[in-house]
This record gives structure tokens, C-alpha cells and sequence, in this order.
């Protein structure tokens, strides 16, 4: 499952990059996601928890992580929270 999220790293830091260049230099904070995943892989839903300023930064991240696609399991959903903490 880490393998997934860290391929989105890129899109989430260019989120950041985003909100360091509109809000201010010092923007830092959590984003967090509990994510539902289906036996396909796919993420069904979120809740979001979120310490980070600047609400476009955090409906980016949110964004990037709905497109997240998992390795195919066996049995039923799976809930597994995702947390990016981003400092300057």
C-alpha cells in the first residue's frame, strides 16, 4: 500500500509548492485521509482531517489521493488512514 501513496508524491508536493507560493513561505500542516478500499483496489471514500491552512492545498492532496489505486485484494473493504505532513 506504501508504494501507491508514494507514487503520488509529486502530485502532492506540487499542491504544496501551490500554497507556498499563494499563502506564504511559512504554510506547514497535516493533511489525512481515512481511506476505504474496495477489493479492486479503488478507493470508495474518505474522511478528511486536516491542520493545513489553506483549504486548496488540502482539496489537492485530497484530490491525488481519491485517484490512488491499490493492489487487487482478496476479502472485503479495507480502511487504512494516509497522512502527509508538509513543512517548508
Amino acid at each position: 500500500m506504501r508504494s501507491a501513496v508514494t507514487r503520488q508524491l509529486e502530485h502532492y508536493r506540487l499542491c504544496y509548492d501551490v500554497g507556498l507560493r499563494r499563502f506564504n513561505s511559512t504554510l506547514q500542516g497535516h493533511v489525512g485521509a481515512d481511506l476505504v478500499i474496495g477489493r479492486d483496489g479503488t478507493v470508495s471514500s474518505k474522511d478528511v482531517a486536516t491542520d493545513l491552512p489553506d483549504l486548496d492545498v488540502t482539496w489537492c492532496v485530497i484530490h491525488a489521493m481519491s485517484k490512488l489505486v491499490f493492489p487487487p485484494r482478496d476479502g472485503g473493504a479495507v480502511k487504512v488512514n494516509v497522512t502527509i505532513l508538509f513543512r517548508p
